[in-house]
Formats: C-alpha cells, structure tokens, sequence
C-alpha cells in the first residue's frame, strides 16, 4: 500500500494544487469501522489507514485544494466500493474517493470478506503558513 499512497500523492500534487504545508497539517474527524458499528475518530491525519492498519481498507491522504473534501485512497485489496463519495480518479477505478462532510463510503475489503465504512464529520486544522525556504 505504501507505493499506492506515494502515488496518490504525486497525483493531488498534480492535479489538486496541493502544497505540502496543507497536505501535512489537515486533521479529519471522521466515523470509521465494520458497517453497523462504525467509532467516532478525532483528529486523523494524512496517510492514516481506515479502519485500522490490521484492515487496511483506505487511507486519508489530504483534502481537496479548497478543503470542502478529504480525499481517500483506497486499497486495491477492496473489491467493492458505494456510497456518497465522488471518484477523483481520471480511470473513474474508485481509487481516490472524495467525501464532503456528513458523506459516507463503504469498502469491501476482500481479505476478511467484511464491509467497513467511513462517514466524514469534519474537515479541520489546515495550515496556512508559508512553505520554508530551501538553504
């Protein structure tokens, strides 16, 4: 997974506009587990995987260049993926996911056969400082 979310990255880079000081300071509250007993989770940062790392279904990887979506990348372990979010991906292969708050997504997550989801609370903590000058 770790080669997917470096790619995904690269992409919000390219095509977001993201910076670095935005990508690396953003904090989601989001409700993240098995579908029928999601937990509420504060303060999730980039590159945290969802619902835990024992089930790697998605990672947050940043938000959207107007901070009004997080965006997901999802495992290529998950077979099916529903829900509200929008697909950021130019393939449309619902690799990145973007959920506004109050949205939700669910992922089956083929090696335990289980479905987890994530339903996005809030969007917070994002950084405006400016980028450090390189010596």
């Amino acid at each position: 997974m770790c080669f997917e979310i470096a790619e995904a990255v690269r992409y919000m880079f390219e095509r977001e506009g993201s910076d670095l000081e935005r990508l690396l300071t953003v904090r989601i509250d989001a409700r993240t587990g098995e579908v029928g007993s999601l937990l509420p989770r504060r303060g999730l940062r980039p590159l945290e995987l969802l619902p835990n790392g024992q089930s790697p279904a998605a990672a947050f990887i940043g938000i959207s260049r107007d901070a009004a979506e997080a965006i997901f990348l999802v495992s290529s372990e998950v077979s099916a993926v529903g829900g509200d979010g929008a697909a950021r991906d130019d393939a449309g292969s619902c690799r990145l996911v973007a959920l506004a708050p109050n949205q939700a997504e669910t992922f089956l997550y083929r090696p335990d056969g289980r479905t987890y989801g994530v339903e996005l609370l809030r969007i917070g903590g994002v950084a405006t400082a400016e980028r450090p000058a390189l010596q």
